[in-house]
């Protein structure tokens, strides 16, 4: 029995297509998903420290972080912002709590 071997490359060419586009496919879903995840939870963490922010102003003084100070003793200008792992304080010039904001 003779084949055609036109029809054998055809059909498993069509077959690796078919599979690459529900790849693709699957793939941007996804990431669009954890787009708009992303989004939300951006969203709520500013309304967080806003809060946080609206409820420390003038709480807080700059020398209640004496530790991260502590690293930062070689620098001869006043400190008015420490940095976090993802936040930052900002303080104003009298050492007084002033806002917190994202750092991305």
């Amino acid at each position: 029995m003779k084949t055609n071997k036109w029809k054998t490359s055809f059909w498993i060419l069509f077959i690796i297509w078919i599979g690459t586009s529900l790849s693709l496919i699957y793939q941007t879903m996804e990431r669009n998903a954890y787009r708009e995840y992303r989004v939300e939870t951006d969203q709520d963490m500013e309304l967080d420290l806003k809060q946080l922010s609206e409820n420390l102003e003038g709480k807080l003084n700059i020398k209640d972080f004496d530790i991260i100070l502590k690293r930062h003793s070689e620098d001869e200008k006043p400190i008015t912002e420490l940095g976090l792992n993802r936040i930052r304080l900002i303080f104003d010039n009298n050492g007084q709590f002033k806002k917190v904001t994202s750092e991305w």
